[in-house]
């Protein structure tokens, strides 16, 4: 059904989340959001109604004749018209659809015997054509473990019309009393129709629930939770799903985690959806991501642009430490720069920026001309800086990750091992601003991904900074042909 559909394309996007008091993760569907929705829907239903699977009606019905006993089998729809639909969220209740002026044109066998002692019975086709307005309100709960349910808690099914022309057999008779089987016919809809279509909808909405998969495989070992922390919030110009957004790594999870309370301020409203990723979800990426040793990265000058000031090689680092014997041990030879992240980066989300404290090693070889590598000291760096963002659809997922507009505020530099002298690592700290932010953007080139569910394109996605998380705007697109 329609309805199933919908409430399912839904929630899986907004829950596409220990149960923590607050998220760490939260999609928003605005009116705007909506309306797509609304739009979407009258598609998606003219075209159920087309393709949809009819039960045979059973009946009786007092005609001139008697008494007779009536089946309509083989029903089939030839047309279908919907006048309008209408979607909108009832505060604190759940998605309302409501429609008018559903129109259906169907044929049928009919079959009939009476009920008199003389037993008379009768066969042909049938021409139906039935009017009807159909309101459904969709709710959604959570679970114990966090997994989201589906039901319908209100149904009104009115049928304003039926027509019905008989063919075959004495059709020429049964149409002058037509009228009581179009009564009957409405009678059986107007009385079954809503148990029959709520026990539907709750059996394949809480199906599609089931099979939900809220553990999001993100990388190698690595999972996201999206569980629910709490049912989704339906208001009346906006439904939300509040989620964990806990990241994992070999299903244990990131130690330090602790959302806080989530401002969503009133002025973004204008795209359809609005996903918001808090200082803890990115802390807790940070960690599971340095954790699995995934925050690595080699540099090799093949890197660094032959036009750039900078090269690394064996002069221009012993540039930086005088006192060294790096320049008279492995004159005018290139080098490779190991960085691993050695603590769980710690990451502040603000309105005019993210600040960054990133705790790296830097080891460094000199590559010989016959591609041996000879180790020569490690640096230990604790970076504070600010980082920028970028968000883009990426192959049909959504991708967050480190522009290179990275500023280092403040460098501090330690000298962990050498085996060409004792050096100092000051003036090291004036090169960070410039060779930091190459390295911290190539460790995560292509950025984390942000969850979404089969078939939906992210369209002008854009990020808004505020205080404790950050925003994602996006309109989408949603191939119904893929679902």
């Amino acid at each position: 059904m329609m309805e199933t559909k919908l409430l399912t394309v839904c929630l899986s996007f907004l829950v596409s989340v220990s149960l923590a008091n607050n998220p760490g993760f939260v999609v928003r569907l605005t009116e705007h959001g909506l309306q797509y929705v609304r739009d979407l829907a009258l598609q998606l239903l003219r075209e159920e109604l087309q393709h949809m699977d009819i039960p045979d009606q059973r009946g009786e019905s007092g005609t001139p004749i008697g008494k007779i006993d009536y089946t309509l089998s083989s029903i089939r729809v030839e047309s279908a018209t919907v006048a309008s639909l209408d979607i909108s969220l009832d505060s604190g209740s759940g998605i309302r659809v409501s429609t008018s002026g559903v129109s259906l044109r169907m044929k049928a066998d009919w079959r009939y015997k009476n009920r008199g002692f003389i037993h008379i019975s009768d066969h042909g086709s049938i021409d139906l054509a039935i009017a009807v307005d159909l309101s459904l309100t969709g709710t959604s709960e959570m679970t114990a473990n966090g997994q989201p349910t589906a039901s319908v808690v209100r149904c009104e099914f009115n049928v304003q019309n039926v027509d019905v022309h008989f063919h075959g057999g004495a059709s020429w008779l049964y149409n002058l009393f037509s009228g009581h089987v179009e009564k009957a016919i409405k009678t059986n809809l107007q009385s079954q129709a809503c148990s029959k279509i709520t026990e539907t909808l709750n059996r394949n909405g809480q199906k599609a629930m089931e099979t939900l998969d809220l553990i999001e495989e993100v990388g190698n070992d690595i999972q996201l939770d999206l569980r629910l922390v709490q049912s989704p919030i339906f208001e009346s110009n906006y439904l939300e799903s509040l989620q964990k957004g806990q990241f994992s790594y070999h299903k244990s999870p990131s130690l330090n985690f602790s959302p806080q309370p989530l401002s969503v301020p009133t002025y973004l409203s204008g795209q359809m959806f609005y996903m918001f990723v808090t200082e803890a979800m990115l802390n807790s990426a940070g960690e599971v991501y340095q954790k699995s040793g995934k925050l690595k990265l080699k540099i090799t000058s093949d890197e660094i642009s032959s036009s750039s000031f900078f090269q690394l090689n064996t002069d221009t680092i012993a540039g930086l430490i005088p006192g060294s014997t790096l320049k008279s041990k492995f004159p005018n030879m290139g080098m490779q720069l190991v960085v691993t992240v050695t603590q769980a980066p710690k990451f502040t989300i603000c309105t005019d920026s993210i600040k960054s404290v990133i705790s790296t090693d830097m080891i460094a070889y000199v590559i010989h001309p016959d591609g041996n590598l000879t180790y020569v000291f490690t640096l230990g760096l604790v970076l504070n800086s600010t980082l920028g963002l970028w968000v883009e659809n990426t192959d049909g997922r959504l991708y967050l990750g480190l522009t290179k507009n990275i500023t280092v505020i403040h460098g501090a530099v330690t000298v962990k091992d050498s085996i060409i002298g004792h050096f100092s690592g000051e003036n090291i700290e004036a090169w960070l601003n410039l060779g930091v932010p190459f390295i911290l953007h190539g460790i995560q080139t292509k950025g984390i991904p942000i969850p979404t569910v089969r078939a939906l394109t992210f369209v002008d996605p854009h990020i808004t900074l505020l205080e404790g998380s950050l925003a994602i705007g996006t309109d989408v697109k949603y191939d119904m042909s893929q679902s």
